[in-house]
């Protein structure tokens, strides 16, 4: 077994702790944090190659992004290592850190709230169609146009 062979064997019995379901994306497990959903998936590395890397997607990049440092426009929080033990402890404490465990109302309206005043505008409608019948866009000093 190769040590790649074997990093992602290391993944897979770590995520498989946090009761995965298969994911609907392009990548292998779907997991519940208290973030929202999170997508996880290894791929095998190249032989030469020496960089341990899990690749992970929050499916909800505004709430994620404002306890994490994931790419607030995608949601993704991969971890890139060369060395793969170092690479499966930040693996285990980012995946225990936000376990599904529910938040508190009160939490999550300050955690909705901060993700949401650090967006743009034009981010901010790019959200809301993305997730309302209505689409919306924006003109400039905080004015709204509905888009009929």
């Amino acid at each position: 077994m190769t040590k790649g062979q074997k990093f992602n064997k290391d993944v897979a019995k770590i995520v498989e702790s946090f009761n995965p379901k298969p994911s609907t994306r392009l990548y292998t497990w779907e997991i519940n944090t208290s973030l929202g959903k999170l997508d996880i998936t290894v791929h095998d590395p190249e032989p030469r190659q020496k960089l341990f890397s899990v690749f992970m997607r929050f499916d909800n990049p505004a709430a994620a992004k404002a306890a994490t440092d994931c790419n607030p426009f995608t949601g993704k929080w991969n971890i890139h290592l060369t060395d793969p033990e170092s690479a499966l402890e930040e693996l285990k404490t980012r995946l225990n850190k936000y376990k599904d465990s529910p938040m508190d109302e009160k939490d999550l309206l300050k955690n909705i709230t901060e993700a949401f005043e650090s967006l743009s505008g034009d981010e901010i409608a790019e959200i809301h169609n993305n997730i309302c019948k209505t689409k919306v866009e924006y003109q400039g000093d905080s004015q709204w146009k509905a888009i009929l």
